[in-house]
């Protein structure tokens, strides 16, 4: 699968993963995915917890490696 923007945020400490996570979609537009890449555990437990907290849809899909990988969709409402 194609994504818009693909952020490899594996080898960030907390909480620069989220802080780029949100720079990241500002830059997307209505519509398009982005692939997110994260391995410090904080960030695992902290992004999907924002993102639920805002409104924006997400798939957590299975681990790599120790890595988390999140496909997130932004739409017409999100940040």
């Amino acid at each position: 699968m194609r994504y818009a923007l693909e952020l490899d945020a594996r080898d960030w400490k907390c909480p620069r993963p989220l802080i780029e996570t949100k720079l990241a979609l500002r830059r997307l537009s209505p519509g398009q995915k982005m692939r997110l890449m994260i391995s410090d555990s904080g960030s695992q437990r902290d992004i999907p917890k924002w993102l639920s907290s805002v409104g924006i849809e997400y798939a957590i899909m299975p681990h790599h490696h120790e890595a988390m990988e999140i496909i997130i969709l932004k739409r017409e409402h999100d940040v």
